[in-house]
């Protein structure tokens, strides 16, 4: 009887160990990869006042969109590269001008930014012999005279801004009506934020005078 079921046991473990054998191995599972999403570049351009084709550009401005800060190309633009599809908030910011944002859609038209000069408010200006006096203190006027700089480039302007600041003149005279010797319209009067002084109204800024005849007069 013992004999018998010890047979039976050990026919038992050979069927089980037979079956284990020959079992496959198993293949590891391996999870897909998820979708890489598309990604675009857009294009923000940042104007030193209305967004106009030819308009003036703001050259090394600070951009900041879609968690980076950018700077502006010498074109006054920078290239959002590597960013997916979607609706974005751009905004912009220079030196003696405010801060600006605009929205736009990536792929899509460029995001084009309006910058306005940050201009301190008018004050009651009293003349004492040769200087001006204001609320906020004493200024004496040393003029240079810039009357043909409304129609000149970008480049130009800026140099000759720079080097009546070097001179050691505190402010500019433009002239805002009809020049014919300058090929200068009244109409061109309304590039005179472009001239106003680079770097804010801190020490060394210019202060603008506006001159004009009757046919160019500006309130």
């Amino acid at each position: 009887m013992k004999t018998n079921m010890k047979r039976t046991l050990s026919i038992c473990l050979a069927i089980v160990a037979a079956a284990c054998g020959s079992a496959p191995p198993r293949t590891p599972s391996v999870q897909p990869s998820p979708p890489t999403a598309q990604t675009f570049t857009g294009v923000v351009r940042v104007f030193e006042g209305l967004v106009v084709d030819g308009g003036d550009k703001a050259v090394g401005a600070a951009v900041e969109i879609a968690g980076r800060l950018l700077i502006t190309d010498g074109a006054g633009n920078v290239d959002v590269t590597d960013i997916v599809a979607g609706s974005y908030e751009a905004c912009a910011f220079e030196r003696g001008w405010k801060r600006a944002c605009a929205t736009g859609t990536v792929p899509g038209p460029s995001i084009d930014i309006a910058l306005e000069r940050d201009i301190p408010p008018t004050l009651p200006v009293r003349v004492d012999g040769r200087f001006w006096t204001t609320d906020a203190g004493t200024f004496r006027p040393i003029f240079q005279s810039g009357l043909s700089i409304l129609v000149r480039g970008p480049p130009e302007r800026d140099a000759f801004l720079d080097q009546t600041r070097e001179l050691g003149f505190n402010g500019l005279r433009v002239f805002a009506g009809d020049l014919g010797w300058a090929a200068q319209t009244s109409g061109d009067g309304s590039r005179e934020p472009a001239v106003a002084p680079r770097g804010g109204c801190g020490a060394g800024a210019l202060r603008l005078r506006r001159c004009a005849d009757r046919r160019g007069l500006r309130h």
